[in-house]
């Protein structure tokens, strides 16, 4: 199915307009041949393959968040300024967080072949996640019409991620229940490559909005709104 995936979005030239997200899907099929071939012939390998080869993955799914609010905001718009500085206010929120809860606890899962804890992996997934969410909601707020192919990779990406933090908390919370876990993990696996399957099949943009001109004049009083509204909420919980 993935490698399926990665067929149409070369085949069908939609590299050209969604670049880190094929890279992203074509870095995966890879890594997943690459990985089953030396768990067959060379197991003792394949644990420290897997976990460095994470990293990689991880780093594409934050360029992947980069693009979609790079395409959902038109550049040099109102709405541009206001996603940057949401963005920005929720990253200030978060990352001291995710940093804190990750020193402060102890990880029930022994990494001696990942760079970071498994903790701050899960807790940064968790945040990328409320990252995309905020773009969503954004999106939503200021009814911006994404497409078929952008809200595809939206939805879908927030489902990887929370599948990503699932399977970093089965590990650490439910391991009685990892076996189960595994095969439904993949069954929502193959069942996400499907849809991505069909938002990605042709290129599908984005309706053609209004001009930066227009929404700025629009957005302006709103921009003021959310901009108050998420700072008085982070003086609220540093109060």
């Amino acid at each position: 199915m993935e490698g399926l995936l990665v067929f149409r979005l070369f085949q069908g030239r939609l590299v050209r307009h969604y670049p880190c997200f094929s890279a992203f899907v074509a870095y995966d099929f890879l890594r997943t041949i690459v990985a089953a071939a030396v768990s067959h012939f060379w197991p003792s390998l394949y644990a420290p393959l897997y976990w460095y080869t994470e990293v990689i993955a991880f780093a594409f799914l934050v360029a992947i968040i980069w693009e979609a609010e790079r395409s959902i905001f038109v550049a040099r718009s109102g709405l541009k300024r206001v996603a940057k500085e949401a963005l920005l206010a929720l990253a200030l929120l978060l990352v001291p967080a995710v940093i804190g809860l990750s020193w402060s606890q102890a990880s029930a899962i022994r990494y001696p072949y990942k760079i970071v804890s498994p903790l701050f992996e899960q807790y940064l997934t968790v945040t990328l996640a409320l990252v995309l969410l905020c773009i969503a909601g954004l999106a939503r707020y200021y009814r911006l019409r994404l497409g078929k192919n952008m809200r595809g990779l939206v939805l879908g990406l927030g489902l990887y991620l929370s599948l990503y933090a699932l399977n970093f908390a089965s590990l650490q919370f439910i391991q009685g229940f990892l076996r189960y876990w595994q095969i439904l993990s993949l069954i929502a696996y193959i069942g996400l490559a499907a849809f991505w399957l069909w938002s990605f099949w042709e290129y599908v943009p984005a309706p053609e909005r209004p001009t930066s001109q227009f929404v700025d004049s629009h957005s302006k009083d709103l921009w003021n709104e959310l901009w108050t509204t998420t700072t008085g909420a982070i003086r609220r919980d540093q109060n």
